[in-house]
């Protein structure tokens, strides 16, 4: 098996994606699990105009744990249109 490297565990999605990913957990996770402010959290993220500033103003491991739980959302959405049809 290939492990991955400290780098790439911290990579960032692309921007589109990491968009989707945002609102999906503001959407479908924050309601049930607040762990940050959205009003704070969402104004910092909108003055965001590079990765180097995200890493820079938003706590990585906080960040990538917000992605993880969207992508698990994402994946569950996905699975259950395909169980319905």
């Amino acid at each position: 098996p290939r492990f991955m490297s400290i780098d790439d565990a911290c990579q960032i999605p692309e921007k589109k994606l990491r968009d989707e990913l945002v609102k999906l957990y503001f959407e479908h996770f924050h309601p049930f699990c607040p762990v940050v402010d959205e009003y704070d959290f969402m104004e910092i993220y909108n003055e965001v105009e590079d990765d180097e500033q995200l890493k820079n103003r938003i706590e990585l491991p906080l960040f990538q744990a917000m992605i993880k739980v969207a992508f698990g959302v994402r994946l569950c959405a996905n699975s259950m249109k395909f169980r319905l049809f």
